[in-house]
């Protein structure tokens, strides 16, 4: 069911540092609701000098032709030194404020899925270095001080908010800014700290959710918005010795946020912040390789505790209860895969967790050995078939991890992943044919493949064969 568009909020995504996970999760919050809740969602990539949520969703810089967000910005510059006034209505100066013209479809609505997500871009990426130079030459400090732009900001998020949206998603920049107190404080509704564990990541983070909570829209007679702070464990590995240390310090650190989340009044704060919420979102990357979106449809397997696509899940209800009632009751909010009971975590999705802990560590030996237990105990496990397909091929047993990647694929045919790693298994190899007709079917259940294969060095001894170049055209 979708949602009202009138209860709109806006959620930011923020890390203190890169490669944590933080787009990765905005997409695939994205995705499940679209896909799971028929929600219409609005992502704003303001991630100025650095933007590419749009790569997640298999689209190209040349795609993107629209103004984007410095676009829009520039005209009200523009008008701004001009007419040396910052009052600019909606009604009179349409230019000024986003519109259903300036968004991208990522996922559009179909006779099927009434969700879609929408993409209002930094700027327009198909003028490739124009852009970045566009990016860097802009000056926030003038723009936010000596053009008066903080009433203009706040129209610009009212008028965001009357947009035809469930959600809005902002991704933003890294580190502290010249424009994190736009995105994060004023523009935000409720912010989503992502953090990796590390001293960097949480002295950062716990820098941003102090801002936040003493800024003047938190706390003016009048506020603007209210305390509203998600942090986010992610990059989290079960098995790192470590483990037991981080989980207590992100207790330590972030816990006194949960409170003003709260429907009712936590008694044991350490307790619930543990069993009530951290358990329930911190995002074990060990489960993949690489950054995809997970829910490319509409969610219909069975998801277990403690893995990074059920917790994704679980972030996204979150999300979900602060739209609709302002609050999170901790001690009801569950998860489900497919409205389904929760489920306790079997003796095979334990094996297969500890594979891909011991994997994310680089113990490739000890991960197939748990992921042969897991496959063991439950055959038709095609997750596990597959990572056990890509243990065998960081151990280069190549034809052992062809064995694994046929039975992922036996069991679930569409697997584009595994036909493509069978593909480079196979290449290799040196066995042509096979390589070829893998590959052959992981382009046609996703296209993106042609062009990773050119630059895949599998494939390398194959880059000038005709054949080759037949598949990837």
């Amino acid at each position: 069911m979708s949602m009202n568009k009138h209860q709109n909020k806006i959620f930011s995504f923020y890390s203190f540092k890169g490669g944590v996970g933080r787009t990765q999760l905005l997409g695939n919050v994205a995705a499940y609701l679209c896909h799971n809740r028929d929600a219409r969602i609005l992502i704003l990539d303001w991630d100025i000098e650095a933007p590419g949520i749009h790569f997640l969703f298999d689209k190209k810089n040349k795609d993107i032709d629209k103004r984007g967000i410095l676009g829009i910005l520039e005209e009200y510059t523009t008008l701004a030194q001009e007419q040396k006034t910052n009052q600019f209505s909606q009604e009179r100066y349409p230019q000024l404020y986003v519109s259903p013209e300036d968004v991208f479809p990522l996922i559009p609505q179909t006779d099927t899925r009434k969700g879609k997500i929408d993409l209002l871009p930094a700027g327009n990426y198909s003028l490739q270095y124009d852009f970045f130079m566009q990016a860097a030459a802009f000056n926030w400090t003038d723009f936010y001080n000596k053009l008066g732009a903080g009433d203009y900001l706040e129209n610009v998020k009212n008028g965001l908010k009357t947009l035809d949206y469930d959600y809005i998603f902002i991704d933003s920049r890294t580190g502290i800014n010249d424009y994190t107190n736009i995105v994060n404080i004023q523009m935000s509704d409720c912010d989503v700290l992502v953090m990796a564990p590390t001293e960097q990541n949480f002295a950062g983070c716990k820098l941003l959710a102090d801002k936040i909570r003493t800024s003047k829209y938190i706390t003016a007679e009048n506020a603007y918005r209210k305390n509203f702070i998600l942090p986010i464990l992610s990059r989290f590995v079960e098995a790192s010795q470590d483990a037991t240390h981080w989980l207590e310090r992100f207790i330590e650190d972030f816990g006194y946020l949960l409170p003003a989340l709260a429907k009712r009044e936590i008694k044991d704060l350490r307790k619930t912040f543990d069993a009530q919420y951290l358990v329930k979102t911190k995002l074990n990357h060990a489960d993949i390789m690489g950054e995809k979106i997970f829910f490319k449809e509409k969610n219909g397997e069975e998801l277990y505790s403690n893995t990074l696509k059920y917790n994704i899940i679980n972030i996204a209800n979150f999300l979900t209860e602060i739209k609709e009632n302002g609050i999170i009751d901790f001690q009801e909010t569950e998860t489900n895969g497919n409205n389904q009971d929760k489920k306790p975590q079997t003796e095979s999705e334990a094996y297969f967790n500890m594979g891909n802990s011991l994997y994310f560590l680089g113990k490739h030996e000890e991960a197939k050995e748990q992921y042969d237990k897991a496959v063991e105990i439950k055959p038709d496990f095609h997750e596990a078939w597959y990572n056990l397909g890509l243990a065998q091929y960081d151990l280069k047993d190549y034809a052992q991890a062809i064995l694994a990647y046929q039975k992922a694929i036996d069991i679930k045919p569409d697997f584009y992943e595994a036909w493509y790693n069978a593909a480079c298994s196979y290449c290799l190899q040196q066995a042509k044919t096979q390589a070829l007709a893998y590959l052959q079917q992981a382009i046609t259940q996703n296209p993106a493949y042609k062009t990773q294969a050119q630059t895949d060095a599998d494939f390398e001894w194959l880059w000038e064969d005709a054949d080759f170049q037949a598949v990837i055209q």
